[in-house]
């Protein structure tokens, strides 16, 4: 059985003190990188990437925090050093600024590996950058400021969020409906990691893309998942039935290489550290370090990163809006349970375990397509690159041993690469992968599209006076997302 590859095609959707130059309206890097990019933002954003990779939560003390939430805001955190150094005039550099930024915002979400890893890199900069005392001062007075600012102001979701959620699932679980997703691992610990996933995505706030419930209306109206029965949801049924199954006897070595690459989170091996690969964000942040050309400036590397992570971020956040409000079932979930046109099958496992989250749309495309789409205005349509090989497979993982590299010949190959992966693997139906490239070129466009742009506030009231409310909806293809309410 082939994969339907005609569907995956993208959719049209001041002065500074002593020679202290920035380039605040400098043009988009050039395409063409040869070797990796090495500079201040980049030792971060690799140091950044092996923390995360090294243990098995990003954030050591206190509630879950995404990798997405700390990379976006190590960037912005960058991005806004610069500036302020631009705007202030004060006389120091650019280097010194990006180091302290980077190593407040790392401190305050690993403090357990500040004195081991954090504080070196910060202490190796430095010395290499050799400040006198006033530029050293001045830096760090800059470069802690703004990632303060960040850090409060960043407003996570909060545990009675979870409560809502949890009530809408129970009233699932009494009164199962096709189409409905509801929990494979009704288990203390299958609900626990559902509730990881929802922590801090669906009510949290995008930095440049609106409410995301006002975006999907504005700009994803036709994104649904099909009617469970109708003529589209049995073609959906039939494409996945047999390539995401574990025990299909026309998968290949291909087809399973493939899926694994994205279904099984690659574990940290401390003797190949440079694998910083264990999710879409570390992924894509080792891609920008391998693609970007060397003598990109300093400046030109933190926006591109700062626009890839914030994409990102804000396409989780609209992606986990539209999963969360259409509640749409795995294929697992659907194959063993059956409906009113397909009996169920109920030996149908998939290749990868399914996420404990909702199928609609494609959380890996979404976030993969919204960061292809950054890099393809800042660097190109068409670069190569290489993702580096080292590390083994997780532990559930089918394949194990030792994990190779992956090239391309463009972004957007990688993102095809990866609607395959999840299909393959058993996690995702068709429309799921091709919906979930829109909504991530949608998210993309429009961080390009307004970058820099200040969004009013101060119409609603403050969020300690608003509850969450969450519940299923009425109708199997009805959106109806988790929201702010009085």
């Amino acid at each position: 059985m082939q994969v339907t590859m005609g569907r995956f095609t993208r959719l049209p959707i001041v002065v500074i003190c002593a020679l202290t130059l920035i380039a605040m309206d400098a043009p988009a890097v050039v395409s063409g990188a040869s070797k990796p990019i090495d500079n201040v933002a980049t030792e971060w954003s690799y140091l950044a990437g092996v923390i995360i990779c090294a243990q098995p939560q990003p954030l050591e003390l206190g509630p879950p925090i995404e990798p997405n939430i700390i990379l976006a805001q190590l960037h912005l955190a960058q991005w806004h050093a610069l500036i302020a150094l631009k705007n202030t005039g004060a006389c120091t550099t650019q280097e010194i600024v990006v180091a302290f930024a980077s190593h407040k915002i790392l401190s305050n979400y690993f403090p357990l590996q500040q004195y081991g890893r954090i504080d070196p890199l910060l202490y190796a900069q430095l010395k290499n950058l050799g400040p006198s005392d006033t530029q050293k001062k001045l830096g760090k007075q800059l470069g802690q400021a703004v990632a303060l600012d960040l850090i409060q102001k960043y407003l996570p979701g909060r545990e009675f969020a979870l409560e809502a959620m949890r009530d809408a699932l129970d009233s699932e679980i009494k009164n199962p409906r096709p189409g409905v997703w509801r929990y494979l691992n009704n288990t203390p610990a299958g609900r626990a990691a559902a509730f990881f996933i929802f922590y801090n995505l669906p009510v949290s706030q995008p930095y440049v893309v609106p409410d995301p419930t006002v975006f999907i209306k504005a700009f994803l109206s036709e994104v649904k998942p099909p009617k469970v029965p109708s003529a589209e949801w049995n073609e959906e049924y039939n494409i996945e039935k047999d390539i995401g199954r574990a025990d299909w006897p026309g998968r290949t070595p291909e087809m399973n290489l493939i899926a694994v690459n994205s279904g099984c989170l690659k574990s940290y091996d401390p003797s190949t550290p440079e694998l910083t690969t264990c999710n879409s964000e570390t992924t894509w942040a080792t891609v920008v370090r391998a693609s970007l050309p060397k003598r990109t400036s300093l400046y030109d590397t933190v926006v591109t990163l700062a626009k890839l992570h914030v994409a990102m971020h804000d396409a989780l956040i609209v992606l986990t809006t539209l999963q969360y409000g259409f509640w749409f079932w795995r294929p697992e979930m659907a194959y063993k349970t059956g409906d009113s046109t397909h009996a169920p099958i109920p030996n149908w496992t998939p290749y990868i375990p399914t996420p404990p989250h909702p199928e609609f749309p494609s959380g890996a495309v979404t976030s993969f397509s919204a960061a292809a789409t950054i890099l393809n205005s800042a660097i190109g349509k068409n670069v190569p690159f290489t993702i580096p090989s080292g590390g083994v497979w997780g532990p559930f993982c089918p394949i194990q041993g030792p994990i190779g590299s992956l090239s391309f010949d463009s972004y957007d190959d990688f993102v095809v690469y990866f609607q395959k992966s999840r299909l393959y693997a058993g996690a995702h139906f068709n429309d799921s992968v091709v919906d979930g490239l829109k909504v991530g070129d949608s998210v993309g466009d429009y961080v390009l599209a307004n970058w820099g742009v200040e969004v009013p506030a101060g119409v609603l009231p403050k969020s300690t006076y608003l509850t969450v409310f969450a519940e299923l909806p009425k109708v199997q293809t009805e959106f109806d997302p988790i929201r702010l309410v009085y």
